[in-house]
């Protein structure tokens, strides 16, 4: 038989070591609960920052939104008062034409004498012919038709500005939808360079591309951005080219501007949200951003080659199958982005 004080000890010991076991138990309980309330304070700021970037970012992207379009109703007005005012001077002449045209017409219609030997047909006669020489009738004539034809090439200007404004609206931002990417893309460029200066002169390389699956209002939003920032780079003048093509897994077009360039050490960042070389209160950064998470989210690249002083070119690729941010495993697509400055702009 064991010895009672042998199994006290023992029953003691065990006693002990359970009593030091829920010691530890309830430190690092205690301690454990301590990091939980740590990390879910830290947890709630980060997110509260996070909530408080997105934000930021979203008035950031209104800004951007809200100084394009200001910048596009100032540009729309120049374009579309320019040939208004020439069709109202225009309208203002024909209106004195009109009142010369009435004296020689009225002159026309009044009986002329019937004998040709009447002095007073003679008269008449030479009252005709004064009037014509005084309203010069053969150069009215002959300027009516340049008027006529410069008043219907102005309407035709506003009409066409106002249809793509009608179609750069009505381009939906949410919905995939197959466009015609070369039809999307004047349209896009002719409204951005609405009021540039007259000096900006735009050419078209359009190659052969078939409809192209896409959020329409998104990809215009990236070539109005894209048009946007080549007119500010031609600082006293210049020619914004536009391209197009095919690839074999998808489309591309390039923006390239014949303005200042891009330093080196600044083709890191151009992508950077907030990140401008503007001055102060001249833009938000958010612009080149905006098109590169769009081109991202379509499953497309886009690129940049620059050279100080030679210019800047843009390309975009696109897949042909639309928008997506995932790739055919559903898995997330890899960030691409490629600046290279080796040489001028191609």
């Amino acid at each position: 038989m064991t010895d009672p004080a042998v199994l006290q000890r023992r029953f003691d010991r065990e006693r002990a070591a359970r009593q030091e076991a829920e010691r530890l138990l309830e430190a690092k309980s205690r301690e454990l609960f301590l990091a939980h309330t740590e990390l879910k304070a830290q947890f709630e700021e980060l997110q509260s920052a996070h909530d408080q970037l997105r934000r930021a970012q979203e008035q950031a992207l209104q800004a951007e939104k809200l100084a394009s379009i200001g910048q596009l109703a100032a540009g729309v007005a120049h374009e579309i008062n320019t040939p208004l005012g020439f069709v109202i001077s225009n309208l203002n002449t024909l209106s004195e034409y009109g009142s010369d045209l009435r004296r020689v017409f009225d002159l026309l219609n009044q009986d002329a004498p019937q004998t040709s030997r009447s002095s007073n047909q003679t008269e008449w006669l030479q009252g005709v012919r004064d009037a014509c020489n005084e309203v010069d009738l053969g150069f009215v004539l002959g300027d009516l038709r340049d008027l006529v034809g410069e008043s219907i090439e102005g309407a035709q200007r506003v009409r066409q500005i106002v249809a793509d404004l009608m179609n750069f609206s009505k381009m939906s931002n949410d919905a995939d939808s197959v466009v015609s990417l070369n039809a999307l893309i004047e349209q896009t460029v002719r409204v951005a360079v609405n009021g540039a200066a007259d000096d900006v002169h735009v050419t078209y390389e359009l190659g052969e591309v078939g409809p192209v699956r896409c959020r329409e209002g998104q990809v215009s939003q990236v070539v109005m951005n894209l048009a946007a920032n080549a007119i500010e780079a031609l600082d006293g003048g210049g020619t914004i080219t536009v391209r197009s093509g095919t690839t074999q897994s998808g489309a591309w077009f390039e923006i390239q501007d014949s303005g200042v360039g891009i330093a080196n050490e600044q083709l890191g960042r151009i992508f950077d949200p907030f990140y401008t070389t503007k001055d102060v209160g001249h833009g938000t950064g958010m612009g080149l951003s905006q098109a590169y998470r769009v081109v991202e989210d379509h499953g497309g690249t886009i690129t940049v080659r620059s050279a100080v002083g030679r210019g800047t070119t843009f390309r975009v690729e696109l897949p042909l199958g639309g928008a997506s941010a995932e790739d055919a495993n559903g898995q997330p697509r890899e960030q691409k982005l490629s600046a290279a400055t080796a040489g001028a702009p191609s």
